[in-house]
């Protein structure tokens, strides 16, 4: 789902400022859906799913680390420059 922009500019905000809302939101939703999964994934209840996890876990444990890679490695500044 995509929100609103964060409003236009305005002399009172800064084109930065604004570049940095928007791209907040978008991030911000990005963290909040790679984090649904994750729990999604640790809170399986079927003992199918739970096996085809952990057997995909086994051959690529570093797979769930990865999906938060783009959070922990985020830069801000170059973020705004680009």
């Amino acid at each position: 789902m995509r929100r609103a922009a964060a409003g236009p500019i305005t002399p009172g905000r800064p084109v930065l400022e604004h570049r940095y809302s928007d791209r907040r939101r978008e991030r911000a939703a990005a963290v909040q859906e790679a984090s649904r999964q994750a729990a999604y994934l640790v809170q399986l209840g079927n003992p199918a799913e739970v096996a085809v996890r952990n057997r995909s876990l086994a051959e690529n444990p570093e797979a769930p680390i990865a999906r938060f890679d783009s959070v922990w490695s985020y830069d801000v500044e170059q973020t705004l420059t680009e």
